[in-house]
């Protein structure tokens, strides 16, 4: 189990990892992680593109992350946080 504010520090090295930040692909196109307080998360994308917002707990949003492969880029996380979300594995 991950503290949960090392979950928000992991889950922005995860970002960066995955080329995902706002140094790799720039404002618009970047995803961001928000404290939302008792080891919960949002992973939201800009308000300039199609909504994408993922609320659950910091170390399932990190435990996913993790899963994908090196430079994956934003596209490559909406679709898999589409996809997980189709699955029924996002809670409300």
């Amino acid at each position: 189990m991950v503290n949960p504010r090392n979950a928000i520090e992991e889950i922005r090295s995860e970002l960066f990892r995955l080329r995902a930040d706002v140094g790799a692909v720039g404002e618009r196109d970047a995803l961001r992680i928000v404290d939302r307080g008792g080891g919960f998360a949002t992973l939201k994308g800009s308000s300039r593109r199609p909504y994408f917002q993922v609320d659950d707990k910091a170390e399932v949003i990190l435990q996913e992350l993790r899963k994908l492969p090196d430079d994956a880029g934003p596209e490559r996380i909406r679709s898999e946080f589409d996809t997980w979300s189709e699955r029924g594995k996002v809670p409300s």
